[in-house]
């Protein structure tokens, strides 16, 4: 169900080859040890990710975000919904226990959404059994804040990462970034925990925000230089006017179900959710497959 090229076993340790080293290449320069040819094996790992090569066609998706409501319980709706009409096996697990939107808004269709407590030594649990019993195209995870910390304590406490690389899973870590410093620092530190393991980054800009080119302390900064350099992929979330997502919350809609007459929405209201869901599933194709589609 994952649009993009799939490569065979070989090519798949030859890119997993390729990827390690230049991340330590790019460790390397921050060192200025290597020169002149840490620049072109960066270069190069930018092509790579512009040319849309897919790594895998199973993949798990990570969704995370700063404190204070950037937008990224959101993003997994939004990430869920258009998997579905797409009609990808996907499971779905909330792990955001003081505001579970995903289950909230979604156990009702497809095959639902488990909540989780990630937070408990066991907390992935579910998932890797998910990953082993039922091998879904696509896992979608949404994380409290702090969610690559998360993370990070379930691999040290069951070989969480490496259980999902062995059964074939490409590992996908989303964070969705407002414009404030916070976000910049959170995204570095994302990077910096998972540095020595195979995950791919996916930076989000919530226009809710403002325009992409309010998030000049991204754009500018060395963390934003280094995420690009070792493949990371940006992109944007479309803004949604704020009545018409109150009158979603209302009655706790799915997008799509929010998108026909049947949900009593006013005609504008519906037309504008389709748009937003429209750009949204552009956005999740401009990843060559890192989010599943």
């Amino acid at each position: 169900m994952v649009n993009g090229q799939t490569l065979s076993t070989e090519q798949n340790a030859d890119k997993s080859t390729h990827r390690d080293s230049v991340q330590t290449a790019t460790k390397n320069a921050d060192k200025g040890i290597y020169g002149d040819s840490v620049q072109t094996t960066i270069e190069n790992a930018a092509e790579d990710t512009a040319q849309g090569t897919t790594l895998r066609t199973k993949r798990v998706l990570w969704v995370t975000g700063g404190k204070g409501g950037t937008g990224k319980s959101t993003f997994a709706r939004g990430a869920l919904d258009a998997l579905l009409a797409a009609e990808t096996n996907v499971s779905a697990f909330d792990g955001d226990l003081g505001n579970p939107q995903l289950h909230r808004y979604y156990q009702n269709i497809g095959q639902g959404v488990t909540r989780t407590l990630l937070a408990q030594r066991d907390g992935g649990d579910h998932i890797l059994e998910a990953m082993e019993d039922q091998q879904p195209d696509v896992i979608l995870v949404d994380v409290a804040a702090g969610g690559t910390q998360i993370l990070m304590r379930l691999q040290d406490e069951s070989l969480f990462l490496s259980s999902a690389e062995e059964l074939g899973y490409g590992f996908t870590v989303i964070t969705v970034l407002s414009p404030i410093k916070d976000s910049v620092q959170m995204l570095k530190e994302a990077m910096d925990i998972t540095q020595d393991h195979n995950v791919q980054h996916v930076v989000v800009k919530n226009l809710h925000f403002g325009p992409e080119e309010d998030f000049e302390l991204f754009d500018a900064s060395s963390t934003k230089q280094r995420f690009e350099a070792s493949g990371g992929i940006v992109l944007t979330m479309r803004d949604l006017l704020s009545k018409t997502y109150g009158a979603i919350d209302k009655d706790n809609l799915p997008f799509s179900t929010a998108t026909q007459k049947e949900s009593g929405l006013p005609r504008g209201d519906r037309n504008r959710i389709k748009q937003w869901l429209t750009d949204f599933q552009d956005q999740m194709k401009l990843a060559n497959g890192a989010l599943g589609l």
